[in-house]
């Protein structure tokens, strides 16, 4: 029994996995973001996982494994601090590069930003101008998110074609979008060995920009000219809208149907999209406490010895 006790928080953690994977394969539904739902499959393993390393250290690492719970720690500890550093590499990249080419916007540019942010009920951040003749379209930052805008989009255009890509950058900045995107770097690097964690780390950053459509129409209530906006500049070139706040711009081709679904009356839901980011980080505090709970007190509750 004492056995049976000792393993418990290593059942519990291969538990945790298989229901992260199964949630790793969840669809969105009509209406209804899986954000949350990947966002927990990924945190959940790496949590778990090391939450019973460190239980299996305080009941093994006297007598019978005294490092290898540790080192494996260890590792999942380097792994995540090397993808946070790669995360942050990109960005500084990213962000001197863009500073390189750009300028400020010009005043009716950041008056519709600061319009939209307001519509938005965030912070207006800065916007800047980036001189090249190729769609680019970027919010990069993490505290402090700007925007970045090719002035391809200023040329190429219509101005509710525009204010569609305004606003879908601007769900990046009102979702926190590039902080999450930390975070996620973070769980998916200690929990790198699980092939699961990847694809919901995928499907997540796919998922929110989905979300972030979704909610730059329920302000500009124009999906056909977002979408309009989506094949103009994925005509031109590969498409990454907000590539620096989630890695990846999200196929294409079911962010055009997700937007004709809107056009046809599916109404979004702002409060969910809105509270999206608070639940998230609800769940980062929440999760790590409760499966500690269960892994450390479980066992005696059960009366296992």
């Amino acid at each position: 029994m004492q056995d049976l006790a000792s393993l418990f928080p290593a059942f519990l953690a291969l538990a945790a996995s298989a229901a992260a994977t199964v949630g790793s394969h969840r669809r969105r539904t009509p209406g209804h973001s899986g954000v949350v739902w990947h966002y927990v499959s990924l945190i959940v393993p790496a949590t778990a996982t090391a939450l019973a390393l460190a239980h299996l250290h305080s009941d093994y690492g006297v007598h019978h494994l005294p490092c290898v719970p540790v080192a494996l720690l260890g590792v999942m500890a380097v792994l995540s601090v090397s993808f946070l550093a790669g995360f942050a590499t990109q960005q500084w990249r990213v962000l001197k590069h863009l500073e390189s080419w750009s300028t400020e916007a010009p005043p009716a540019l950041a008056r519709s930003v600061a319009e939209l942010a307001t519509r938005l009920g965030t912070a207006a951040p800065d916007v800047f101008l980036v001189e090249v003749d190729r769609p680019i379209a970027l919010t990069v930052g993490v505290f402090r998110p700007r925007i970045y805008l090719s002035v391809w989009y200023l040329r190429s255009l219509g101005e509710a074609e525009l204010e569609g890509v305004l606003a879908h950058e601007l769900a990046h900045v009102a979702r926190r979008d590039n902080l999450f995107a930390l975070l996620c770097t973070a769980f998916l690097g200690a929990a790198a060995y699980l092939p699961p964690s990847w694809r919901a780390f995928r499907s997540l950053l796919a998922e929110r920009e989905l979300a972030d459509d979704e909610l730059a129409v329920a302000v500009t209530a124009k999906p056909i000219a977002l979408a309009r906006g989506l094949i103009k500049a994925n005509a031109l070139a590969p498409l990454h809208f907000g590539l620096a706040a989630s890695g990846l711009g999200g196929c294409i081709e079911e962010r055009l149907e997700n937007l004709l679904r809107l056009s046809k009356g599916a109404a979004p839901d702002v409060k969910d999209l809105r509270t999206e980011p608070h639940r998230l980080i609800a769940a980062t505090l929440v999760a790590p406490m409760a499966l500690g709970w269960l892994i450390f007190n479980l066992p005696h509750l059960l009366m296992l010895p």
